[in-house]
């Protein structure tokens, strides 16, 4: 390869890579958008409940065992805790050590809780158990998880048991933020001794909605990839003006010896694909591999395609004229020798 394919072929390597995994980064959170956070089902609801006759914690938990066979009620306490309350349901975090919450655990009112691993710091130990300090209340680490990541529905650091005597001594009001994962509909239940509001979940919400809260995350990288693109054009057109103009010379060889116009065409093109073989490749296996979800590959291949049919239509296009101008420039000589 000569030097300006070389320096064309390295550009087309670096440009494209970087607009294929920023791309492929702000696939994930589009994805990201669409998973619940802690591990919740599909079928979540969300509640803010307020108390008209200030009911009690424990009152919420008595009337939901009473009306549902199998259900998770998480109240929000902050951005990094939340009260939880299961029957019959599992959390399915991934265990690093200990265990999940038993039904035990509920009905005896245990001060216990589930923290992430990042929370370890925090933790103390008391003979052989492990313990931490929550709102100013001690509580028996059962279980240590491993946070799954999510940018755009956080996760929660701890679960505290919501029937634990020391978060009932903190939490003594139902009104607040509370996800209800249940397959039975109950909000007529719900309603009938409470104030409540249900609020969207993100399967409810639009796709203009999910793109807000994409880019509310990942502004910066919606204005990396929005600037990229456009330096990328301007910069690709003089460089490929560049490289086009060091063929003009095989163009010409190539019609002074006869050859047809669609192989002129043909061997351009071929030329210039392999000088973007690489940097194709290249950009689809790093989008792949910073892709959480490969069924968006098909998002990074589409803007690989448009790519190599804009181009290669650019390379028909300048070496049809180029032709042309060769043609016109000859027969202008044939007439003069006529003459």
């Amino acid at each position: 390869m000569k030097p300006k394919d070389i320096f064309m072929s390295t550009y087309i390597i670096i440009t494209l890579s970087i607009v294929i995994i920023i791309t492929a980064l702000l696939c994930n959170q589009w994805i990201y958008s669409y998973i619940p956070s802690d591990n919740l089902s599909a079928d979540y609801k969300e509640y803010e409940i307020t108390s008209t006759k200030n009911e009690s914690m424990e009152g919420l938990i008595a009337y939901m065992q009473s009306n549902c066979d199998k259900f998770r009620l998480q109240k929000q306490v902050s951005d990094e805790y939340a009260g939880i309350y299961m029957k019959d349901y599992k959390l399915n975090l991934k265990l690093i050590e200990g265990r999940e919450f038993t039904k035990e655990d509920f009905e005896q009112n245990k001060d216990v809780v589930m923290i992430a691993e990042d929370c370890l710091k925090d933790t103390y130990k008391g003979g052989s158990k492990r313990y931490i300090t929550i709102q100013e209340k001690i509580y028996e680490v059962i279980g240590v998880f491993s946070k799954e990541k999510n940018t755009i529905n956080q996760n929660t650091n701890a679960f505290i048991n919501m029937s634990s005597k020391q978060f009932l001594k903190t939490n003594t009001e139902v009104t607040g933020t509370y996800y209800l994962d249940c397959k039975q509909d109950i909000h007529n239940l719900l309603a009938e001794k409470y104030n409540i509001k249900e609020n969207n979940t993100i399967y409810d919400l639009s796709y203009a909605k999910h793109f807000e809260r994409v880019k509310d995350v990942a502004f910066v990288l919606v204005k990396i990839i929005l600037c990229g693109v456009v330096l990328f054009s301007v910069t690709w057109i003089f460089l490929f003006a560049f490289w086009f103009g060091g063929e003009k010379e095989m163009i010409v060889s190539k019609y002074l010896d006869g050859v047809t116009r669609g192989k002129i065409a043909f061997l351009t093109l071929k030329k210039w694909m392999l000088t973007n073989s690489f940097g194709v490749m290249i950009s689809i296996f790093l989008g792949t591999i910073s892709l959480i979800c490969k069924e968006y590959l098909f998002l990074l291949l589409g803007i690989e395609i448009l790519y190599i049919l804009f181009s290669s239509g650019a390379v028909l296009l300048f070496t049809n004229r180029r032709i042309k101008e060769i043609r016109h420039i000859y027969k202008g000589v044939d007439n003069v020798c006529h003459l």
